[in-house]
């Protein structure tokens, strides 16, 4: 493996790594480690030392296994190589889920001494008009996405018979071309199938950021409050819009390499270059907004009127939400940014598994 491929490939896994450690500073002001708290227990003294201890202890065992992957593809064979990358991004997610389970644990515990009337009261906002506010960017935009893709697939249909008889497949970490294949309708348009599978799947996370359920603040500060969560929608809206057409044009590349050299150096360094520009863009978009916006809010003074929603018994281990009696279908994470399932609903696993089975069908064909 070149040296500038192992050095894009450890940027993109450095990137992964700070995402996650700092997980415990994006959420919610009423949640910690998956856990419902008050804002005033958020900021005492023991979460704010158990934020601190978390990213202590990920930093040291995450940047212990980093520097053992980087010594690692620097100095190893080929298959070292792999077999290290593999086992690193196994070890990462292990370590990562592990830590996160112990501080939830203790979270809980520490909620658990906590007087009754600390939690006994909350509130729960429900703005009826949420919905009707203009939360995301218009679907229209990736009908530019669309044309990109009909662009390409035309072309391709027009260009066939320039393509080799034999096409590269796969290139190996060297850079070398190690499968090849006889040149099909299908090999030559599978660029085309993925770009039309990743077009339905960022439209359809444009939808659920505009459908997902409301979670507003409550207290003195509810319509300050919403207008972060509006413009929280909003940004991460326009990102998925720009991460979409990023995506497609890096697939629209690879499809004209069927049709004109380009160096397996410069595929590989612009194949991983632009998802890790898409890392950077979330890490600091993640680090602005915050979950629900609340990055957004200024000061970090306590509001003592907001209390949590004590849903805590619908949460299984923080992170997955279980709920048959709540019509939403999408709701907010509690670590991290962003938006789960509700796997109370059937419909929830269908979503979840099916693009698990797309990318199955997808890899099936590529192998013919």
């Amino acid at each position: 493996m070149s040296w500038l491929f192992s050095s894009i490939l450890l940027i993109t896994f450095a990137c992964i790594d700070a995402l996650l450690i700092s997980t415990p500073y994006l959420t919610r002001r009423t949640m910690s480690f998956g856990v419902s708290v008050t804002e005033e227990m958020f900021l005492g003294k023991t979460l704010t030392t158990m934020r601190r201890q978390f990213v202590q202890i990920n930093v040291l065992l995450q940047g212990i296994l980093w520097l053992t992957l980087a010594l690692l593809l620097f100095t190893g064979k080929e298959a070292v190589q792999q077999l290290s990358v593999t086992i690193y991004t196994l070890m990462t997610v292990v370590l990562f889920v592990l830590i996160q389970f112990i501080f939830y644990s203790k979270t809980k515990k520490f909620k658990a001494t906590q007087p009754a009337t600390t939690l006994a009261k909350y509130t729960i906002v429900i703005d009826t008009s949420f919905h009707r506010r203009k939360l995301v960017h218009s679907n229209l935009w990736f009908l530019i996405h669309l044309g990109v893709i009909l662009t390409c697939f035309l072309l391709a249909l027009n260009y066939y018979d320039l393509a080799p008889n034999r096409l590269i497949m796969h290139y190996n970490w060297q850079g070398n071309a190690d499968r090849v294949g006889n040149k099909t309708y299908m090999r030559i348009f599978l660029p085309n199938v993925i770009q039309i599978v990743m077009l339905l799947i960022f439209w359809s996370t444009n939808v659920i950021i505009q459908k997902s359920k409301q979670q507003t603040q409550a207290g003195g500060n509810t319509e300050e409050s919403i207008q972060h969560q509006v413009l929280f929608r909003r940004k991460w809206s326009m990102f998925t819009i720009l991460m979409g057409f990023v995506m497609i044009l890096l697939f629209s590349l690879m499809q004209l390499s069927m049709f004109r050299r380009i160096e397996p150096t410069t595929l590989a360094i612009i194949s991983l270059g632009m998802p890790l520009c898409i890392l950077i863009s979330i890490f600091f978009l993640s680090l602005h907004t915050g979950q629900g916006g609340i990055r957004l809010r200024k000061g970090t003074m306590v509001n003592p009127s907001a209390h949590p929603a004590h849903d805590d018994t619908y949460w299984k281990l923080g992170g997955i939400y279980v709920n048959p009696n709540d019509p939403s279908l999408f709701v907010e994470k509690r670590m991290g940014i962003g938006w789960t399932l509700n796997f109370g609903r059937p419909m929830g696993f269908v979503i979840l598994l099916g693009p698990i089975i797309i990318s199955v069908i997808i890899s099936i064909i590529a192998a013919w």
